[in-house]
């Protein structure tokens, strides 16, 4: 719980810093048009398999909108198109967003960078270039991981009042793959470590050879 309030103090800070407007309203609106790409794919793939099979009178609400496309079969091929739309407009909405996020954290790091003027090259390089873009790649897994609960919500409640056996065999297997899938993810925070320090030593050797470029010339020590 301690975590959960902690995460949630560090979101609420770093979405104040990257001054981005509407991010709530857009990354909400990519898990509506995630989902409704789902219900899309299902429903064509329904379609499809009734157009393929051949079966008697079909009852149901859900069989009555099939119905509904089998006898209008013109609007087939505008669900693929409107599938595609929605997909498109996912897309774009998270590049959108992220491509804001960078720019206004990029504008806030540069600023903090001339405010305490206690920054070295290679800081300022990795907090202005590395972490904005891994902090508006948050956003974009985060309004995936808001879908992917949602879904799993729906799924759950199918499966409630359709067939409750299978939930139990859900449940076995979260709780056979909860522990592999904790050991990766403390791997996962290990390995960002260390691939967070590596990109420092790396920015501060970029830096000391930008810094003595001049000298290394006339030393002819370019090859070293």
């Amino acid at each position: 719980m301690r975590k959960i309030i902690t995460f949630y103090k560090d979101l609420i800070f770093v979405s104040r810093v990257t001054d981005t407007n509407n991010k709530k309203i857009r990354i909400l609106f990519s898990v509506f048009a995630s989902n409704l790409v789902v219900l899309l794919d299902l429903l064509i793939i329904i379609i499809f398999s009734y157009l393929l099979e051949d079966s008697g009178t079909k009852t149901g609400i859900i069989n009555q909108i099939l119905l509904f496309f089998l006898d209008n079969k013109i609007l087939i091929p505008l669900l693929v198109i409107l599938r595609f739309v929605f997909v498109y407009l996912d897309r774009m909405n998270l590049e959108i967003l992220k491509l804001n996020i960078q720019n206004n954290l990029r504008n806030y790091f540069i600023k903090e960078v001339f405010d305490k003027g206690n920054y070295s090259v290679s800081d300022a390089f990795f907090y202005v270039n590395t972490l904005t873009i891994h902090v508006s790649t948050f956003y974009g897994s985060l309004a995936a991981v808001i879908s992917f609960f949602a879904q799993i919500i729906v799924f759950l409640l199918y499966l409630i009042f359709s067939n409750t056996e299978v939930i139990g065999v859900f449940g076995i297997g979260l709780i056979i793959l909860y522990f592999p899938t904790r050991y990766f993810i403390k791997m996962l925070r290990k390995y960002s470590h260390l691939s967070y320090e590596s990109l420092q030593e790396i920015n501060k050797n970029v830096e000391k050879v930008l810094d003595n470029l001049y000298l290394i010339k006339i030393l002819d020590k370019i090859k070293f």
